[in-house]
């Protein structure tokens, strides 16, 4: 990965005119690395269609949130697998209660805490 600066200033040189071979020689990379950023840069600029490279940064950050609660919830699952082993589904209900007041509905907490809702 090349830092941001450098991507910047490899742009402004194709962009001045000086060939993508002739880039890619002298600093020792791809054309197509050349040839990715140059359309990169066209995208941000709105001259062509595409994910701008915020929109991207965005989307990435959001799956690494969406990776990280589905492994919380993954635990959440079985920590709970293993209490209602032990305890009876009623025994949630003032947890359930608890959890509603930060949720929109008894839904959510129900089926994260694998409570049936006709037995709530």
């Amino acid at each position: 990965m090349y830092p941001p600066e450098f991507r910047r200033q490899v742009i402004e040189l194709a962009r001045a005119g000086t060939r993508v071979k002739q880039l890619a020689a002298t600093f020792q990379m791809s054309d197509a690395t050349i040839y990715n950023w140059l359309k990169q840069e066209r995208i941000d600029r709105g001259e062509a269609e595409g994910a701008t490279t915020s929109q991207q940064l965005e989307l990435a950050a959001a799956k690494r949130r969406i990776r990280q609660l589905e492994t919380e919830l993954a635990v959440a699952r079985k920590v709970n697998e293993v209490f209602l082993q032990r305890a009876s589904p009623k025994r949630l209900y003032p947890v359930v209660e608890s959890l509603t007041g930060q949720a929109s509905s008894v839904q959510h907490p129900l089926r994260t805490l694998g409570v049936s809702e006709s037995g709530y």
